[in-house]
Formats: structure tokens, sequence, C-alpha cells
């Protein structure tokens, strides 16, 4: 089935009511139209202040968080520096306490070896002395023999009051000499 457009039209001076009907209702649509172009550039505008606002706020965020990034790296620095200063105090005093710990070392090893040198002189001057009082005990052993051989030949008793006195005198230095020992073991 064809359709044919002569139906359809009509003459230049007729209206159809369709056509009438169509210019009626093309105001109502012309201002549904209005009102939704309207809408449509409130809601275009209102979505734009509320993307500048978004931007502003990101903005504002990223000036605050850089702000925030700088104090801390200067506060992170700071504290770079102050660990440094206490490192590099810690470490002095550190080296000032080791250095205390090997005078106090030094010292306490002389006086031992001024000890051991005092103690060695004393010993050296006892076996000296007992050294001594030997050669004197001999040499006087010796003596009061030879004196008792010869006095024996003469006078046996005399020899015996002699042996006695020296033996007296050699009591006397050995214990002159051990009361020398004695104080030279307590100097």
């Amino acid at each position: 089935m064809q359709i044919t457009c002569d139906d359809l039209y009509a003459s230049d001076g007729q209206i159809s009511e369709d056509e009438a009907s169509f210019d009626v209702d093309q105001h109502p649509m012309e201002k549904v139209g209005w009102v939704e172009g309207a809408l449509s550039e409130l809601t275009y505008e209102h979505r734009l202040n509320v993307m500048e606002n978004v931007r502003n706020k990101i903005s504002a965020f990223e000036t605050a968080l850089l702000d925030e990034h700088h104090i801390f790296s200067s506060k992170l620095q700071f504290v770079a520096k102050d660990y440094e200063a206490l490192s590099e105090m810690d470490r002095r005093l550190d080296m000032q306490y080791q250095r205390k710990i090997a005078e106090a070392l030094d010292d306490h090893l002389i006086s031992i070896r001024r000890d051991h040198e005092h103690r060695s002189q004393i010993e050296e001057r006892r076996i000296r002395c007992d050294a001594a009082l030997e050669l004197a005990e001999r040499t006087e052993r010796a003596f009061l023999e030879e004196i008792c051989l010869e006095t024996n030949r003469t006078e046996p008793e005399l020899c015996m009051d002699l042996h006695r006195a020296l033996h007296f005198a050699c009591r006397t230095v050995s214990a002159w000499m051990g009361k020398v020992a004695a104080v030279t073991n307590c100097s």
C-alpha cells in the first residue's frame, strides 16, 4: 500500500484542526522548553560553582598540605641537627670518660709499681741485713774460736767469760738489726 501526500495537504487557505491544535500546544511547549533550559542553565551554573568550590578547597588543601610538609621538613631537619649535636656531645663525654678511666688505671698501675718497688727495696734491705748479721756471727765465732784457742792455752775460764760476752753482744746486735728491719718494713 502506498501512501500519497495529496490527502495530507490541505489548501493553502485552510487550516486543519490538527494544525490549529498544534499551534495552541506550541506555546506551552515553548514555556516548558524555556523552563527546562533555565533549569539546565541553573544546574550547569550550580555544577560550575560546586566544581569551583571543590577546586578552591583542593587548592587550599594542597597549600595547607605543602605548608605542613615544609613545617614537618624543617622540624625534621631541626631534630636531625639536634640528634647530631647530642651524638657529638655523647661522643665527647664518652671520650672524656674513657680518658679519665685510662688516667685512673695509669695512676693505679703506677701505685702498684711503686708499692712493688718499695717491697723489693725492703726485701733487699732485709736480705742485706740478714747477710750482714750472718757475716757478723761467723766473724764473731771465728774471732771467739781464735781467742779461745789462744786463751785455752793460757786461761780456760777467761775464754768462757769472753765467749759469753761476745754471744751477748751478738744477740744485742741481732736484736738491733731486727728493730732496724721492722722500721724499714713499716716505712
